[in-house]
């Protein structure tokens, strides 16, 4: 874009104003297009239209254009070129943050485990013997890596008894409480396969 040349001193033939009236002009003459198009200023590029621009992706040490993580990508955690969005990022925290364990009590003799009782300290308090249930996954579909922690606060022994199709791993098969105030521990291994830990007698 050629621009107007600045009046000579004592040159009186542009009025108030006219020269600053014919840059304006030919600016937007040279902004203004009926097609994208680039105008030259100087050494750089204008691009007349929006829609018509080029930039390149964003890298560690350039800005760009940043796309943003699909949450298979999150989850995978090995691309770099992406960013991750706050949605995205809550979901992968959850799955790592803390669990905090509830406490519940139970006072009838006899308890069937329930989705609730995920993640949760389940007090017994029954003065007789208590019998405690792990349901099969078709009935309380637990998810695997569930943990339950059972414990006998009463005077009546608890026993953990496996629903239909149930396994319950223990050592020396110790799947009841050895003294009151004793816990047992249930961990999820599999679809119906539990784990038991604790102060457990047979």
């Amino acid at each position: 874009m050629t621009m107007p040349a600045l009046p000579a001193d004592g040159d009186t033939s542009w009025g108030n104003g006219d020269w600053a009236a014919e840059v304006h002009n030919r600016v937007q003459g040279n902004l203004t297009a009926t097609t994208p198009s680039a105008r030259t200023i100087g050494s750089g590029a204008v691009e007349a239209a929006a829609g018509n621009h080029a930039h390149s992706a964003a890298t560690e040490t350039a800005q760009g254009i940043v796309e943003l993580a699909t949450a298979a990508e999150v989850t995978a955690g090995t691309d770099n070129t992406r960013a991750v969005h706050p949605a995205g990022l809550k979901v992968e925290l959850d799955k790592k943050a803390v669990k905090l364990f509830t406490t519940t009590s139970q006072s009838a003799t006899s308890y069937t485990l329930a989705l609730a009782d995920a993640e949760t300290h389940v007090k017994l308090s029954a003065a007789t013997a208590v019998t405690v249930t792990v349901p099969p996954n078709a009935s309380v579909a637990f998810p695997v890596g569930t943990t339950i922690v059972i414990r006998q606060t009463g005077t009546g022994q608890v026993t953990l008894a496996p629903g239909s199709g149930v396994t319950l791993l223990a050592a020396g098969g110790a799947l009841k409480t050895a003294a009151q105030y004793a816990p047992l521990t249930l961990s999820k291994d599999a679809t119906d396969t539990w784990y038991v830990d604790g102060y457990a007698t047979t």
